[in-house]
């Protein structure tokens, strides 16, 4: 019997050379995705099921560039204050 190694694909999507705004539209798109991978799974007409946990990542990646993004942007603000 020959066995089959199945690998994840590798995100080549570079969230953190994106802008806020396409950030969010990337953000919209893909939980619209997983939303209608997740009723082809309960449905079960989902090839590979695999993809949805890759999407919940992509969503964690975007929902972390963007929380250091804003972070980054606070902390500016604040020492921008104490200089004054």
């Amino acid at each position: 019997m020959a066995t089959k190694t199945i690998t994840a694909k590798e995100s080549t999507v570079n969230y953190a050379a994106m802008s806020e705004k396409e950030l969010h539209d990337q953000l919209s798109a893909k939980r619209t995705e997983l939303l209608e991978k997740q009723r082809s799974l309960k449905a079960g007409e989902l090839p590979n099921p695999r993809t949805i946990g890759a999407l919940r990542k992509d969503v964690a990646r975007i929902l972390t560039v963007l929380q250091t993004a804003s972070a980054t942007s606070t902390d500016s603000d604040e020492k921008s204050g104490e200089e004054e």
